[in-house]
C-alpha cells in the first residue's frame, strides 16, 4: 500500500514545500521557520519511505536499513516541531521557548538512543515496504524507544490542543488545535500498530494483518497536520467565501418575494448602480421587503393572522417559524388583493417579527420568503381569504 500512499504524500506536501518558499524570505519568524521545516520533513520522510527510493538511499550511504533510521528520526524531529508550532500558537516567544527548551532537549535525547540502538542491533536485508514490521524481532529496543518516545511526545500535543482550544477566542485557531489533536489521534494508532508488531514478534508471530491500518494511519496524521498548522492563516479567507455565497443565496431566496412586492408597491424600490456588491444590494433587499411590508398593511386581515396562527400551532411550528409563516401569508393575501384593485381595509395589522440585529432580519426574511413560495400553511390560508372575500361580495 504504501507503494502509492507514500509517493502520493511525498508529492502533494512537496509542492506545498516549494509554494511555501518565496514566504519564508518574506517572513523569517520561528512560526514560519518551523512551519516550513515541518513541510520540507514530511516531504522528505515520504519521499525516503517509498519503496522505489529506500534502498537508494541506504545503498548511497553504505549502511543497510540506514533509512528506516533516517525516517523514524524524521518522525521525532516532526513531532518536535509540532510541539514548536502549537506552543508559539498559543503563548508568547519567551513562554513558548521556556517550556520548549527541556522538551527538545528530550528530543535530541531520544535522537541519540535511538542511533545508537539502532547501530547496536543491526540487522541484514533492506526491508523497504515493511521496516518496522519485519525488524520487530531483531531491532526490539530501538523500536520501542521509538514507539514509546513517539507517543509521549504526542500525548502531551494531544493535551496542549485540547486544553487550549478551549481557551482560545480565535474560531480557526481552535480548529486548527483540534485537527493537531485529531492528527495526534491518528498517531496513537500508528503507534499501537508499531507496539503491536513488537509484541507479535516476541512470541513468533507477525502484525501483518493491520499493517494496511497502521499506514493508512500515518498518511492521515501526514494529511492533517499541514491542513491543522495553516489553517488559522488562511481559515478566515473560508470564513468570508462562504458569507459571499451565503450572501448570493439570500439574493435568489429573497429575489421572488421582493419581486412580488415591488410589484405592487414599486414605490419602495430605489434604483441601484450597476456592479452594486452583493452585500449592498442584500441589504437594500431587506429595507425594501420591509418597507413593502408596512405599505401592503392597509391590505392586511387580522382574520388571516388568527388563521394562520391556529395553524401553526396545530402543526406544532416554533414561535419564529410560525412568525415567518403568519407574515408570509399576510403578504401573500395583501400583494393578491392590491393587484386585483381591492380596498384598503379598515383595520392595520402590524408585522410579527421585529428582529433586532441584522442577521436576525435575515434569517427571519428568508423563512419569510421560503413560506411565501412554499408553505402549504400560507396557501390554506390564502385560498380561505380569497373565499371570505368573494362571500362578502356577494352579500
Amino acid at each position: 500500500m504504501n507503494a502509492y500512499l507514500y509517493p502520493a504524500c511525498a508529492i502533494v506536501v512537496g509542492i506545498v514545500t516549494l509554494l511555501k518558499l518565496p514566504s519564508l524570505w518574506t517572513r523569517r519568524t520561528p512560526t514560519h521557520v518551523a512551519l516550513w521545516l515541518v513541510f520540507a520533513g514530511t516531504t522528505v520522510l515520504f519521499t525516503i519511505s517509498s519503496p522505489t527510493v529506500w534502498p537508494r538511499v541506504s545503498a548511497a550511504i553504505g549502511i543497510t536499513n540506514i533509512s528506516g533510521l533516517i525516517t523514524q528520526g524524521l518522525v521525532i524531529v516532526l513531532a518536535a516541531l509540532q510541539q514548536v508550532l502549537v506552543l508559539l500558537w498559543v503563548h508568547d516567544s519567551p513562554t513558548a521557548w521556556r517550556k520548549l527548551r527541556v522538551r527538545l532537549s528530550l528530543f535530541a535525547l531520544v535522537l541519540v538512543a535511538m542511533s545508537v540502538l539502532f547501530f547496536v542491533s543491526m540487522a541484514r536485508g533492506e526491508n523497504p515496504n515493511d521496516f518496522a514490521l519485519a525488524k520487530a524481532g531483531q531491532f526490539p529496543y530501538y523500536l520501542t524507544v521509538y514507539v514509546v518516545s513517539f507517543c509521549v511526545a504526542q500525548g502531551s500535543t494531544l493535551r496542549i490542543c485540547l486544553q487550549c482550544a478551549r481557551r482560545v477566542t480565535d474560531t480557526w485557531l481552535r480548529r486548527g488545535l483540534l485537527l493537531t489533536a485529531a492528527g495526534c489521534s491518528a498517531d496513537f494508532v500508528y503507534a499501537a500498530g508499531r507496539l503491536g508488531d513488537i509484541v507479535a514478534a516476541a512470541f513468533g508471530s507477525s502484525g501483518v494483518a493491520w499493517e494496511p491500518v497502521v499506514q493508512i494511519a500515518a498518511v492521515t496524521s501526514a494529511v492533517l497536520r499541514p491542513i491543522a498548522w495553516t489553517i488559522p492563516s488562511w481559515g478566515h479567507h473560508l470564513t468570508d467565501f462562504w458569507a459571499w455565497v451565503g450572501r448570493l443565496f439570500a439574493l435568489r431566496l429573497l429575489a421572488p418575494l421582493h419581486a412580488r412586492i415591488v410589484a405592487v408597491v414599486p414605490e419602495v424600490r430605489l434604483p441601484l448602480e450597476p456592479g452594486t456588491p452583493a452585500d449592498t444590494r442584500l441589504y437594500r433587499m431587506l429595507i425594501e421587503i420591509r418597507d413593502g411590508q408596512r405599505a401592503l398593511q392597509p391590505w392586511m386581515s387580522p382574520a388571516v393572522s388568527e388563521d394562520a396562527s391556529s395553524r401553526c400551532q396545530a402543526a406544532g411550528l416554533s414561535p419564529d417559524a410560525a412568525a415567518a409563516v403568519i407574515e408570509a401569508a399576510q403578504l401573500r393575501v395583501a400583494v393578491s388583493a392590491v393587484a386585483a384593485g381591492a380596498a384598503k381595509r379598515d383595520a392595520v395589522v402590524a408585522t410579527v417579527a421585529e428582529p433586532s440585529d441584522l442577521a436576525g432580519e435575515l434569517a427571519h426574511q428568508k423563512a419569510v420568503a421560503r413560506a411565501f413560495r412554499r408553505s402549504p400553511i400560507v396557501d390554506v390560508v390564502a385560498r380561505e381569504e380569497q373565499n371570505r372575500s368573494a362571500e362578502r361580495e356577494i352579500a
